[in-house]
């Protein structure tokens, strides 16, 4: 069940703009970016990772080059204060338990240990978790961690390229809506969300730990630890993947398709999980015959 707050990563196809300037070889690492060219339009590909500590420079080089040239910014959702507002909403209607209700009382004793260490550990009281249904309450305590380790939303890439897109009044468009996001994430079936909170809990130290080594990957544009990575986190969730990932991917090339038959350039941010691995954005553009230049 655990929805990873920020797993993401991209792309580094802008090699002909540095041709005769410095060999590839002699670039500093950044951030993997990938270069689509349509009939009319051009794609990049950037894969976010929606939390992030301050001061990474990850906009240097072909990621700073392919920003400036864009005309058009695509996220997966907007996080606008309209967005925001939706989503407080939502979760106010489908993450909360009834007021007869508390997630401790709903854990074995082992559960509710684990639950008070894992909350200790992400710097919350357990008492605050106590009115949210256990796929909230799994989510706050990934975004706690990170944001014990300085990783905010404010600091992440979605954040900063839309605001300085917005600032810089450039088109914004989005692949999805909060709604589409919410039903994705909210589970069906309380006995196997409680089941797999539970399974969560034991394993919140060890997950979370793998942040850090996802973001230097991040960064250095490591795109075969990223995707070994990101796919570890659904081995044993495979339907999770597909639904995720893999649906949502296909659901979004046609849309990615249709930009290329416009004039304009297109720089395409969405979560680094969508941009690695076999079922990945560019292996599907790829495989519906278009020239993709990256990773």
């Amino acid at each position: 069940m655990r929805r990873s707050a920020g797993v993401h990563l991209l792309f580094a196809g802008l090699l002909a703009l540095f041709a005769g300037i410095a060999n590839a070889a002699d670039l500093p690492p950044h951030p993997a970016l990938w270069h689509v060219k349509g009939d009319k339009g051009e794609l990049y590909l950037f894969g976010s990772i929606h939390l992030l500590p301050p001061g990474l420079d990850w906009r240097a080089g072909p990621v700073g080059e392919a920003i400036s040239r864009a005309s058009v910014f695509v996220f997966e959702i907007p996080i606008d204060k309209t967005a925001e507002a939706k989503l407080q909403s939502l979760i106010l209607e489908k993450g909360m338990l009834s007021a007869d209700q508390n997630l401790h009382a709903m854990l074995p004793p082992a559960a509710q240990t684990d639950l008070d260490a894992d909350a200790a550990a992400a710097g919350l009281s357990p008492q605050s978790l106590d009115h949210m249904r256990p796929w909230l309450a799994d989510l706050a305590l990934i975004a706690g961690q990170l944001a014990h380790n300085k990783a905010t939303p404010q600091s992440g890439v979605d954040a900063v390229l839309e605001a300085d897109a917005a600032a810089s009044h450039k088109e914004l468009r989005y692949l999805e809506t909060v709604d589409e996001q919410m039903a994705l994430i909210v589970p069906s079936d309380p006995k196997l969300e409680l089941s797999e909170f539970i399974s969560d809990l034991k394993a919140f130290k060890t997950e979370t730990g793998d942040y850090a080594p996802l973001v230097a990957a991040w960064m250095a544009g490591d795109t075969t630890k990223l995707d070994s990575i990101l796919s570890g986190e659904f081995v044993e969730e495979p339907e999770a993947q597909k639904a995720l990932i893999e649906d949502r991917n296909r659901a979004w090339a046609p849309k990615l398709e249709a930009m290329l038959r416009e004039p304009g350039i297109f720089f395409v941010t969405v979560g680094a999980g969508h941009l690695v691995g076999k079922h990945s954005v560019p292996e599907l553009l790829r495989a519906d015959g278009f020239a993709v230049e990256g990773p």
